[in-house]
């Protein structure tokens, strides 16, 4: 309570310091009490992405060296033109690229579910300063659209660059900086369809569930999508290539910043657009909804009675 005094009454400004306290507390929980937790976190998912891409640069080089050398691809075995093998393999790669970035958004965002909204614990600690829940909401939104920002941008661009390296060669079409862009913005579309429309999700299920049932089915809804995500992993290299499914959107956004012209890159940017805006329109009308449930669904009943009453005096 002492540092985060500190925080409110420093000259950068209330918003400020709220939104730094939540990023610092982002990757905390009730079970792990242990300061600096958040390094260890981003040193592992860091560890993890330097792994995947040590793994799969060896395998991408030596896929597409042999083509260049004119060997046979075992890829696409159907197709004698050699050209045609490599821009079959540049469509299928970027697609991998573009799954693989949207389902490990969705994955990280699944295990972070509970810290999306402002907790009970967050507003027993505020509850003391002169800020209101909806400079809470707006600040913890604010920290929360940092951190997936912070995170989209270390896990595509480096890729993107990488890939963009690789593919270079007397077949390419595009210059080695355009394609990696297109590659980063395909894959950012889709990291922020996926991570908005879940925090959309949430908002959905906390504004039109009876408060005993939200903690419930709030707990089911991420357990499935972290279940189905793991289980989609293994079958990125064999996506559907129907209108459908949702990478196919956006690897036609990046085929359209390219020349391209794909039906795919109009739903890419209907849902990069419209899960945003649900998401932060659901947010905000959640703050009211959520000061409900804190009161009426208490995380932990062994607290004090006693804070339950400062807690609800001070919400309405």
């Amino acid at each position: 309570m002492t540092r985060l005094r500190q925080w409110l009454d420093a000259t950068h400004g209330t918003r400020f310091e709220l939104v730094r306290h939540f990023l610092l507390r982002f990757f905390e929980s009730d079970l792990v009490t242990s300061p600096g937790e958040w390094v260890k976190t981003a040193a592992g998912g860091a560890g993890v992405l330097i792994s995947l891409c040590i793994l799969m640069v060896p395998t991408f080089v030596h896929r597409y060296g042999c083509l260049q050398q004119g060997t046979p691809s075992l890829f696409c075995p159907a197709v004698a033109d050699y050209r045609a093998q490599y821009l079959h393999l540049v469509r299928t790669d970027t697609l991998w690229l573009i799954g693989l970035a949207m389902c490990v958004t969705a994955l990280l965002t699944a295990i972070q579910w509970q810290s999306l909204f402002p907790t009970v614990r967050d507003c027993l600690a505020l509850a003391a300063f002169p800020v209101s829940p909806l400079e809470i909401f707006w600040s913890k939104l604010t920290a929360v659209t940092v951190a997936f920002a912070a995170f989209v941008l270390a896990m595509n661009w480096g890729p993107s660059v990488l890939f963009a390296w690789i593919i270079a060669g007397r077949w390419q079409e595009h210059t080695g900086g355009t394609q990696a862009m297109a590659t980063f913005a395909a894959a950012t579309a889709g990291c922020v369809f996926v991570f908005f429309g879940m925090l959309a999700l949430q908002g959905l299920l906390l504004n039109l569930l009876p408060p005993r049932w939200f903690e419930r089915v709030s707990i089911y809804a991420q357990a499935i999508l972290f279940t189905a995500n793991v289980a989609a992993l293994p079958f990125l290299w064999r996506q559907p290539s129907a209108a459908w499914w949702p990478p196919n959107w956006f690897l036609g956004l990046g085929s359209a910043m390219l020349g391209g012209t794909e039906p795919g890159a109009r739903y890419a940017l209907c849902a990069t657009a419209f899960a945003p805006l649900l998401a932060i329109l659901t947010y905000l009308v959640s703050y009211r909804r959520c000061q409900r449930l804190l009161i009426e669904v208490p995380v932990d009943r062994r607290q004090n009675v006693i804070v339950w009453p400062a807690l609800t005096s001070w919400l309405t």
